[in-house]
């Protein structure tokens, strides 16, 4: 999660569940496929980061807020800080899905404007114009 990796995961990645939790939610990608082509549905499927109910990405807790992961308290702030959603951003995420009538399925990484991002948002910003407004701290 370090600054400097340039690894970046992209909506073409294959598909890893690291527990029922991410089986499930590949689960539900492919169910809202499987309704896109057979009964004409639209559905977007947003990777959601992490998005906190004070906003806050400096909040003292997030060190624990990813114990089920073998991190360090470091690790984990700098991986919340890669994955950290804003309300503001989250809100919009999902007003781009609902105004992206030119779309009928989609697969989006819902992250800010972050110093480092993991996950690609690039894809987000060209399909439905999706454009963050807030950013985690640098540290």
């Amino acid at each position: 999660y370090a600054l400097d990796d340039p690894r970046v995961i992209d909506h073409h990645a294959e598909i890893r569940p690291d527990s029922y939790y991410g089986v499930s939610k590949a689960y539900g990608e492919a169910m809202g496929r499987y309704y896109v082509e057979n009964h004409g549905l639209r559905v977007f499927c947003l990777r959601i980061g992490t998005v906190r109910a004070d906003d806050d990405p400096r909040s003292p807790e997030i060190a624990t807020a990813n114990a089920w992961l073998p991190l360090t308290p470091e690790q984990a702030y700098e991986r919340l800080r890669a994955t950290w959603l804003s309300q503001r951003d989250c809100a919009q995420l999902i007003a781009r899905c609902l105004e992206a009538d030119h779309i009928n399925f989609g697969i989006y990484y819902g992250i800010s404007n972050n110093p480092r991002q993991f996950w690609d948002i690039e894809h987000a910003r060209r399909e439905i114009g999706y454009a963050p407004e807030d950013s985690a701290p640098l540290g």
